[in-house]
């Protein structure tokens, strides 16, 4: 089997997994894909799928996952990590594909109003930074599942812990993009701004299209819906905008109150249609 195959029957199979077992398998799961970055991933799926397996027979036979695997779950997860072997590869592969989500999810956003110039050396470099740091951050993770099960830190604690420490690794990015100024900038108005809103329009529709066919099987796909509502509102204003008929549009104070309108309305919908997929996949789980 394929990858994605491994990955869409494990998807399957979970689902005859009693309550407790499958907390324990999604921790082993997310545990071994988190640590496994730089390894093989079809090795890494195919032990994930064969752990499965023998989880679901263990349940047959009215043993537990935690019983049959005994009381250290990671001991076993670093044992088959350590016997799959790296491929660099599959990191380019994760780095390019973080890198080229983001480009699509921070873009368009960014485009709805012409004029301004857009320093592309700050933007490359804010996202070579996010995503250089959550590949770092799903390792890092996956390293604290079973540290904070251990741990006898109150919920709190790792709560405000972990808000510090994400305050303080994203601050970087930000100091990037609003304070950080290059020599690289381009003008993205006119007819080369609407091929760019297209261009990448396309890219994150065909994304966003390819994770709802891969989360279908764990009816997660309803989350990208929202996200998909924004990136089309923000690509049809940028279009509109850069419109010869609609040139004047921003010099006047009615223009600007219009765009700002709009944009403050589809802000409106998309907070409520996030909260609504939400409550929808709550009540699905």
């Amino acid at each position: 089997m394929t990858t994605e195959e491994l990955i869409e029957q494990n998807n399957e199979l979970r689902a005859a997994l009693n309550k407790e077992n499958e907390d324990f398998y999604l921790d082993f799961l997310l545990y071994v894909r988190s640590q496994g970055v730089l390894k093989d991933e079809q090795t890494v799926e195919e032990q994930l799928f064969a752990i499965l397996q023998d989880i679901l027979e263990a349940q047959k036979n009215g043993q537990s996952a935690a019983d049959y695997f005994g009381t250290d779950p990671k001991f076993v997860a670093d044992r088959i990590l350590q016997q799959t072997p790296n491929k660099l590869s599959e990191a380019a592969k994760l780095f390019l594909y973080g890198f080229g989500a983001y480009i699509g999810f921070s873009l368009l956003p960014s485009l709805p109003i012409p004029g301004k110039p857009m320093d592309l050396g700050s933007f490359l470099l804010s996202g070579v930074y996010l995503t250089l740091l959550a590949i770092v951050g799903f390792f890092l993770i996956g390293k604290t599942i079973y540290f904070f099960k251990k741990s006898k830190m109150a919920s709190w604690m790792k709560s405000l812990m972990s808000f510090v420490i994400a305050c303080a690794v994203l601050f970087p990015a930000f100091a990037i993009t609003f304070w950080l100024h290059t020599p690289a900038q381009i003008n993205l108005d006119g007819t080369l701004g609407i091929f760019v809103i297209v261009l990448v329009l396309i890219g994150v529709t065909v994304f966003i299209k390819k994770q709802e066919k891969k989360d279908k099987d764990d009816d997660k796909d309803h989350i990208w819906r929202p996200i998909l509502f924004f990136v089309i509102l923000s690509a049809v204003v940028g279009v509109l905008t850069r419109l010869p008929i609609l040139d004047g549009l921003l010099l006047s104070k009615g223009g600007r109150l219009i765009l700002a309108g709009i944009m403050l309305a589809g802000l409106v919908i998309f907070n409520v249609y996030t909260v609504y997929t939400a409550k929808k996949m709550n009540k699905e789980d």
